[in-house]
């Protein structure tokens, strides 16, 4: 998957969203009013169907079935290491 919105929301519910197709162009001026539920309907729709309009394109899955080991191996390296994100658990900082 890959990222079509992000909404901002500041402290007195405002709002704008920076994203791709129409969402990119009808949302993004800070809201003059507090986000709404049919604010939210509509981003919901719209990234929808900018999520539909531009759909992974992926080769046939009998083409792309079998790899050699030298691909796997490949394709892992440029991976590198795996790395969490996001918020850190309290157990995590306790540790040391």
């Amino acid at each position: 998957g890959y990222l079509v919105a992000r909404i901002l929301i500041n402290h007195e519910n405002r709002f704008l969203v920076e994203g791709e197709g129409r969402l990119g162009f009808l949302f993004n001026q800070i809201s003059s009013r507090p986000i709404s539920n049919q604010d939210l309907n509509d981003i919901v729709q719209h990234s929808l169907t900018t999520a539909i309009e531009n759909d992974l394109m992926a080769p046939p899955f009998p083409q792309v079935r079998f790899i050699t080991l030298h691909q796997k191996l490949e394709k892992t390296s440029e991976l590198g290491a795996g790395q969490k994100i996001g918020f850190r658990m309290k157990y995590e900082s306790d540790i040391k």
